[in-house]
């Protein structure tokens, strides 16, 4: 999966759904994420260097049509975004009431592609 953003920017924000595969009891979900510490890290694909280590991500809690949903979402700072490349990037979640741990996603990588902006920032 891949996100793209351009250099030194802050939008948009990093956003990736939970979705229900079995692994949690997803009636059960809530209770667990209400108290679990989410972080996001970004490793660079080429150096094998983390740029971003276990910086703060949160949950949004979206009720549509009579289902919760679940979003992980990460608000970017520009020193984040300010090298162009190609960045491996997960989130962690750690359960405070049993501290079992996950990372997400977890059927496939998230590639985070910061790309060269042709607008003229300061």
């Amino acid at each position: 999966m891949d996100f793209f953003i351009t250099k030194n920017s802050t939008l948009p924000i990093l956003t990736l759904a939970l979705v229900k595969d079995g692994r949690f009891d997803y009636h059960k979900l809530n209770d667990k994420l209400e108290y679990a510490s989410i972080t996001f890290s970004m490793r660079d694909v080429n150096t094998n260097k983390l740029v971003v280590a276990n910086k703060e991500a949160n949950i949004i809690v979206a009720n549509m049509n009579q289902t919760t949903e679940y979003y992980i979402i990460y608000k970017w700072s520009a020193n984040d975004t300010k090298r162009e490349g190609r960045y491996e990037a997960q989130f962690d979640l750690t359960f405070s009431d049993d501290g079992s741990k996950l990372i997400v996603p977890i059927r496939e990588k998230l590639y985070v592609n910061v790309l060269d902006s042709f607008v003229k920032s300061n």
